[in-house]
């Protein structure tokens, strides 16, 4: 069977801003940015599909906006415009083309598709002290859309345009711009307006104002204009200037921080709002008094939330989804019976909204996957009953950027962030019952003779540290309505045991790990740590300029002391440190060019004295950034800047280079598949680019041989640096292997090797 590399899994958050989420205009479809991506939901119940789209970006999307049908157009930090369409497998792009030479920002993007032949697409492009507005103009062929014409539109003074939106209402293209200096700028193309239009706008003032725009001045003062009642005129055909009004037909009072994004349903009578306050609202008008009032609120969600960016209405009104501050996606669904009860759902598939630094697998049976980021979290990762990989739990929360984890077992994992200490947790109750009920893995099997802490944990009022606690000790639902401070109940954690796929808010604050150690030890930011595959040794670095602070030093996680280092290491950071799966011996690799394996001076896998046994030479001449272990403990893999990757050869005495390949890129990570065989083994390597690469090794001729290459092939490229690979433990009589990579775009992609 020929060798096949199929992707299985990708988890991707949100950029963190109010215009990186969209749906299109049936409701049936999100689409949101992640880094330089643009990922399409297909969303009803029950059902959920996620794909992304070709890159065309070469820096973050800054704008997205659904403008016709299946139609979206995107702006990124390179100041490209983006047109795409959306089909069954997602979206793919129509146009593309840069906005204005030298603006390097877009601040806002709207469109039209004014016919089955052209399109408008508008961009708002901000670079230092300098604006522009762009309309551009392009002309369909087949599936493709070519530039046509343009044209610059200018604002008064120096204000910036920050929001944009364009609508074509009886014929008449109205473009509405929301400017820096807190002023509202309209513009029309055609004067053939006969009907009205409402606009929305929200800003840094807390409130939500609707606009009428209209041709005929209001019944009431109708020669009077004031701050609210304003006219601007527009241009017909035939050189007639006509009259339009444009008034505060009302003034939406609700939140209590900045409203970073409004959007309508597709009836026009409601509104939704998403704020900083933490609070995603519905909007209706009465249809007798025309009042508009708060007809629902959403998003409590929590102590560790940080308010919303986006909001908008899908399943044609009757559910909203938003984006977070973490780049989470919330979703809530109304109640058939009752308009006012809205009930939180899961879109599996979330994730890290800034790069993603390591991963770990479960060692012992590859049951669910860590990933730390620097977005300050710690998630783990695990396939449903229906195959559906999705985040089900996220154990830590932490006040500094993530930067490595290492699992010792089913219950226990040790991560450091940009801090001098390491910290290890203890899985609870509650993880145990949720991964058996959510992902059918048998509590009694996987964590059989092994201890939980607590029923759950939280994080009290005045500490940093993740607590246990016991079952009921938590407030219940009922307690809390009649707390006279319920608010402050609401943000306290309710662990409990899970029967579906979480939501982003139970994720947030109930599904915590106990905080068990914190370990002490090293002088610096804390950079690599490994465990043996007993789980009964932790070895951890920090970064380093000089070789006494390069120190590894070696743990007891039996009572989390240290007891002793690795000696005669090296001079700088150690970049990844990597133990054999038969557990005598350890490999490090470091900033200092030089590759170190280290044995027990007693032989004893789970002793304590360690020291250099082997150090390379000049086999790199740039940085090592990573490592790995082949399974039967002989062979191993170093990859470096240098653009090399080096398979050696360890008979227990010197290691032997016995396949040297350079690549075309710096190569930052590697992994070695987990076969007996070195022969029958496969080798990903991660590139500096972003591309990734897929080896068999030829043992006959001592060569690497390329069989796939991700981007290359059907499956879409990372084009970012890959930060981490690493193969799921191997399966009773398995016939793949499935591997994960941990990316600097945002993301941790699932992949899976069949064949030989």
């Amino acid at each position: 069977m020929p060798t096949r590399v199929t992707e299985r899994c990708v988890s991707a958050g949100t950029n963190q801003s109010a215009n990186s989420l969209a749906v299109s205009c049936d409701g049936d479809w999100l689409v949101y940015a992640s880094d330089l991506d643009l990922v399409s939901v297909a969303i009803n119940p029950g059902v959920t599909s996620r794909t992304i789209a070709p890159r065309r970006h070469t820096a973050a999307i800054k704008a997205l906006a659904s403008i016709f049908l299946e139609f979206f157009v995107t702006g990124g930090a390179d100041g490209r415009l983006v047109l795409w369409r959306l089909g069954v497998d997602g979206l793919t792009p129509s146009f593309s083309g840069v906005g204005v030479e030298g603006k390097k920002a877009v601040a806002g993007i709207v469109g039209s598709i004014a016919d089955d032949e052209h399109a408008t697409i508008l961009g708002t492009f901000v670079s230092g002290a300098e604006y522009a507005i762009k309309v551009i103009t392009v002309q369909a062929s087949t599936d493709l859309f070519s530039f046509e014409g343009s044209e610059t539109l200018v604002l008064p003074g120096k204000a910036f345009a920050l929001a944009v939106d364009f609508a074509t209402l009886h014929g008449c293209e109205l473009l509405a711009l929301g400017t820096s200096s807190r002023t509202i700028e309209v513009f029309t193309k055609q004067a053939e307006f006969r009907s009205h239009a409402l606009l929305a706008t929200s800003g840094q003032d807390n409130m939500i104002k609707i606009w009428r725009i209209q041709r005929e001045l209001p019944t009431d003062d109708a020669e009077e204009l004031t701050v609210t009642k304003n006219r601007f005129d527009s241009i017909s055909a035939d050189g007639v200037v006509v009259p339009f009004y444009l008034h505060v037909d009302a003034v939406l009072c609700g939140h209590e921080d900045w409203v970073h994004s409004v959007s309508w349903d597709l009836s026009g009578k409601r509104l939704v709002s998403a704020s900083s306050d933490k609070t995603v609202i519905v909007w209706t008008e009465d249809e007798l008094s025309g009042v508009w009032t708060d007809m629902v609120r959403l998003g409590l969600v929590g102590g560790q939330a940080a308010g919303f960016y986006g909001a908008h209405f899908v399943e044609g009104g009757m559910a909203i989804v938003a984006s977070s501050y973490y780049g989470a996606l919330h979703a809530w669904r109304a109640d058939k019976e009752d308009e006012y009860r809205w009930d939180a759902f899961a879109i599996p598939g979330g994730g890290h909204p800034s790069p993603v630094r390591d991963i770990a697998w479960e060692p012992s049976a590859g049951s669910y996957l860590i990933s730390v980021g620097t977005d300050k979290t710690t998630r783990i990762h695990a396939p449903l009953k229906d195959g559906v990989w999705t985040e089900v739990a996220r154990p830590q929360m932490h006040g500094h950027d993530m930067q490595c984890v290492a699992s010792l077992g089913p219950t226990r994992f040790v991560s450091g962030a940009e801090e001098k200490i390491f910290r290890a947790f203890n899985a609870p109750e509650t993880f145990a019952n949720s991964l058996e009920a959510v992902c059918g893995v048998e509590k009694k099997q996987l964590f059989a003779g092994l201890s939980l802490s607590g029923f759950g944990a939280s994080v009290p009022a005045l500490g940093l540290s993740n607590k246990a606690v016991d079952e009921g000790e938590a407030p219940a639902e009922d307690e809390r309505a009649g707390d006279a401070h319920w608010e402050e109940a609401a943000f306290a954690a309710n662990p409990a045991s899970l029967t579906a796929a979480p939501t982003e808010d139970v994720l947030m604050q109930n599904t915590l790990w106990p905080e068990i150690h914190k370990l002490y030890g090293h002088g610096y930011e804390v950079y690599a740590v490994a465990a043996s595959p007993s789980g009964k040794l932790l070895a951890t670095a920090c970064k380093a300029s000089h070789a006494e602070h390069a120190a590894i030093l070696i743990w007891s996680t039996e009572d989390w002391s240290q007891r002793g280092q690795a000696t005669n290491g090296h001079q700088l950071t150690v970049a990844q440190l990597e133990w054999s799966p038969c557990g005598t011996r350890l490999l490090s690799v470091s900033r200092d060019r030089t590759a170190v394996i280290y044995g027990e001076a007693d032989g004893n896998v789970d002793g304590y004295k360690w020291s250099a046994i082997w150090r390379s030479t000049k086999e790199h001449s740039r940085i090592i950034w990573s490592c790995c272990w082949a399974a039967d403990s002989t062979y191993f893999a170093t990859a470096g800047r240098d653009q090399k990757v080096i398979v050696w050869r360890f008979d227990g005495n010197t290691p032997r280079p016995l396949i040297a390949m350079k690549l075309e890129q710096a190569v930052t990570a590697i992994s070695i598949s987990p076969e007996r065989e070195l022969g029958k083994s496969h080798i990903v390597a991660g590139l500096q680019n972003g591309c990734l690469q897929v080896f068999s090794i030829d043992l006959g001729q001592n060569q690497l041989v390329l069989i796939d290459e991700i981007g290359a092939n059907d499956l879409p490229g990372i084009d970012s640096p890959i930060n981490r690979i690493r193969f799921r433990p191997p399966l009773p009589a398995a016939a793949s292997h499935l591997f994960a990579v941990a990316g600097t775009d945002f993301k941790v992609r699932l992949y899976e090797i069949e064949g030989q």
